[in-house]
């Protein structure tokens, strides 16, 4: 019985499966590649909010965590939105005669808003290829194994008296590129749905604390 390893089943098919496995190869890679750096990024952004939120509010005076913060280099999460809202509301203080909190309250939440969307389009960065990868890569396996099939039959159209012997190696090596499609969408579609769960947390976490902030704003205007 012969043991056959991928290689050795890439070595043995034809240009066109040859260039399928390629190509979901490298998609995998890519996949994976993605995976690992967002990983690595949601994890240090949940716990950089959960981190300054307790920083937030034990802080005696807002401008003082303010020029400590915008000392910080990489800042995302809701970090970014507080250094956006107060460096709004500073400039409002200094610059507007305008007392209505109505008008403060949309310009300190625009400002937050702004500095969100930026943060959230750095945390979806890869979820579009992830997305993409678990939808197209089986049907590029298929496609692949389709291939396969009608190289091994053409090839064995000559032959009068076909044996299992003959057809099962060129199957075989078509069935490959679906297993290899399998290999690159799954961990893509499973780790797409674990990271639109997170994105979807910190995007919530950002929508409270802009409420929250743009309140304690509201408030230091009416003592005033």
């Amino acid at each position: 019985m012969n043991n056959f390893s991928l290689i050795d089943y890439f070595i043995n098919a034809s240009f066109a499966v040859e260039l399928v496995m390629l190509i979901l190869i490298g998609i995998s890679i890519t996949s994976w590649t993605f995976i690992i750096h967002q990983s690595r990024l949601l994890r240090s952004i949940k716990k950089s909010n959960i981190a300054f939120q307790e920083e937030f509010w034990s802080a005696n005076n807002l401008t003082s965590l303010y020029k400590q913060k915008k000392l910080q280099q990489n800042i995302t999460g809701t970090i970014d939105l507080f250094l956006a809202g107060f460096a709004e509301y500073v400039n409002l203080t200094q610059n507007s005669k305008e007392q209505d909190g109505e008008y403060w309250n949309n310009n300190v939440q625009r400002a937050m808003y702004i500095a969100q969307s930026h943060n959230m389009n750095k945390i979806e960065k890869h979820l579009n290829f992830l997305a993409t990868a678990g939808s197209i890569s089986p049907y590029i396996g298929l496609l692949g194994t389709v291939w396969g099939i009608m190289t091994t039959l053409q090839a064995l159209s000559g032959v009068e008296h076909a044996t299992i012997s003959m057809v099962a190696p060129g199957i075989s090596e078509a069935l490959v590129a679906t297993a290899l499609g399998l290999f690159a969408a799954i961990p893509a579609v499973i780790y797409y749905n674990r990271f639109s769960e997170d994105v979807n947390k910190i995007e919530g976490q950002c929508h409270v604390f802009r409420e929250e902030f743009t309140s304690l704003i509201l408030k230091q205007l009416n003592k005033n």
